[in-house]
């Protein structure tokens, strides 16, 4: 049998050599640590998800026992216009004729309508203008 006889090879300067290895494990070191990193928002995000689809279900659940005990409405398709949804409010004020002065009259047939169908009765103007300038002076104590 041939013994085998080791071999070395000179390293000029050691010193540099170790500091390059060091270094190198040093950069291993810092990219594994920014790999669990990673896999720790992984897990959280993970986890995140699923309370979400928990808390999607129990709102679903919640949901439906709501739409449940509900009464049955039949709601207005949107045509683009907002004024075109709500054509019984429309329908209780009647238009203010040349002779009077400003006043909106209310049929006792569109009163009616607008009692059962739980809407609410409509305001003159005057009092309208009144709620208008109450609301843009709580607006300008704000600003």
């Amino acid at each position: 049998m041939k013994e085998k006889t080791p071999s070395y090879v000179k390293i000029d300067p050691p010193v540099e050599f170790r500091k390059a290895i060091l270094e190198g494990l040093k950069s291993e070191i810092h990219m594994l640590q920014r790999f669990e990193k990673i896999q720790e928002l992984r897990h959280q995000r993970e986890q995140r998800i699923q309370d979400l689809v928990m808390l999607e279900k129990a709102i679903s659940t919640v949901m439906d026992k709501v739409k449940a005990k509900l009464p049955a409405v039949s709601t207005p398709k949107l045509n683009g216009d907002a004024r075109q949804t709500v054509p019984a409010i429309a329908a209780l004020v009647k238009k203010p004729q040349p002779g009077s002065a400003n006043k909106t009259k209310v049929s006792k047939k569109a009163a009616q309508q607008a009692k059962k169908a739980n809407i609410p009765a409509p305001l003159s103007l005057n009092e309208l203008e009144k709620q208008l300038r109450n609301i843009e002076g709580k607006l300008g104590k704000l600003q």
